[in-house]
């Protein structure tokens, strides 16, 4: 299975005029949704806070063939000048575009250490700074009433509201209709304040790696906040998570590798208009193969923001020419008829009966997880929810492997 979409799909909405704007590009995760987005046929502007390694990355890239794709500009998201400076240049150089993934982040934290020491800036580059650069670039997205631009922000679960213990932090960021960008403030203010008191550990912040997962907790509330700003604009606002990756920041340590992660972060940044949503939360974590035969994984946790849930593992295996698709599901979801349904169940998601048993099966209680773009004619019978990105709560947007 390749997340590469034949040119004259129907789905495919992008071509080289498309531009996408990366933060953070020079490695990791960020360069390699650089070249997948390139791979992929979008221009991409790569940028990057050492304009050495930017431009290395941009060689590099070059070397394997990209180079029509891709152009290099400096950019430090912790830095309001770099920010405006950035701003300058590319509506020097370009003007317009369309997709902006926030992936620019820091962490001074060992794998499994938990200093607040940089909690400052940590804050000022993971929060302020995409939301600075959110607001400097809101201007340049090509919008209309027949384009969707995309926000794609890199976020973390350990941001998740069910990591504050403290009740009063929580009923803010849960108070969906009053919660504000002065709010959050708010938030982060308490918290850097009880950092310089040396009293954080004991006030109900997330226990993992806090000053990140803060950080995180800060851009997910900003994210649905945005999303309901921008709704009217056609500009989409969601965030993701690319889980536990092999990145300088974990050591070189994850269950997954950076490829992969930014193979599904293209694969969001690119959903076809009908099928993206704003103001979700998305998590995953997936296998894609080389040529139409292979099998990929996904994972998804959680169903309500802040409300625990059992994982669900979902297998996907493709035949040659793409005749089979077998959706097996495991853990988690009850029935609409309030059946518990633990355990495996597998259907075949070309059949229109049995793909709506699946989602029967998987959407209440949980989850609907489903498939972006089962578009091929033969799956032409689908239910419609099973071509959608969506929690049945529609608080989170579960990735998934696109055909």
């Amino acid at each position: 299975m390749e997340l590469r979409q034949d040119p004259s799909s129907s789905t495919r909405w992008w071509g080289k005029e498309t531009r996408a704007i990366v933060t953070g590009g020079n490695r990791g995760i960020g360069l390699a949704i650089v070249k997948r987005l390139a791979e992929l046929g979008v221009t991409v502007i790569l940028t990057a806070r050492d304009a050495k390694k930017g431009k290395e990355a941009l060689e590099l890239l070059r070397n394997e063939g990209l180079g029509d794709f891709i152009h290099f500009s400096v950019l430090d998201v912790s830095d309001p000048h770099s920010i405006s400076a950035f701003a300058t240049w590319f509506n020097h150089n370009f003007g317009v575009f369309d997709i902006l993934v926030n992936n620019a982040a820091v962490s001074f934290n060992g794998l499994y250490e938990n200093s607040v020491k940089h909690a400052e800036i940590v804050i000022k580059t993971n929060f302020y700074g995409p939301k600075l650069l959110i607001e400097a670039l809101l201007p340049f997205f090509r919008c209309s009433s027949t384009h969707k631009s995309r926000i794609l922000n890199f976020s973390s679960r350990l941001g998740l509201i069910h990591t504050v213990k403290n009740k009063n932090i929580r009923a803010i960021l849960e108070d969906e209709e009053n919660l504000s960008e002065e709010k959050i403030d708010g938030v982060i203010k308490l918290f850097l304040e009880q950092v310089k008191e040396g009293k954080w550990e004991n006030e109900g912040w997330p226990k993992e790696w806090t000053d990140y997962a803060v950080s995180k907790l800060a851009l997910n509330a900003y994210s649905r906040i945005l999303a309901r700003r921008l709704r009217d604009s056609n500009i989409s606002v969601n965030c993701f998570c690319p889980g536990f990756t092999q990145t300088g920041m974990t050591g070189g340590k994850g269950s997954r590798t950076a490829d992969i992660a930014a193979n599904i972060g293209a694969q969001l940044a690119l959903l076809p208009p009908q099928s993206l949503q704003t103001g979700k939360f998305s998590e995953g974590m997936g296998f894609i193969g080389a040529g139409k035969q292979g099998r990929g994984w996904f994972r998804g946790c959680g169903g309500r923001e802040g409300v625990e849930s059992e994982p669900l593992l979902v297998k996907v295996e493709v035949g040659c020419g793409f005749r089979g698709l077998r959706l097996d599901w495991m853990g988690g979801a009850s029935s609409r008829e309030g059946q518990s349904n633990n355990g495996w169940g597998s259907t075949t998601a070309g059949d229109p009966d049995s793909g709506k048993q699946a989602f029967t099966y998987c959407n209440s209680g949980c989850f609907i997880l489903a498939f972006g773009e089962l578009r091929h004619e033969q799956y032409s019978n689908v239910p419609q929810e099973s071509r959608l990105l969506s929690n049945v709560k529609k608080d989170h947007m579960y990735a998934a492997l696109t055909l």
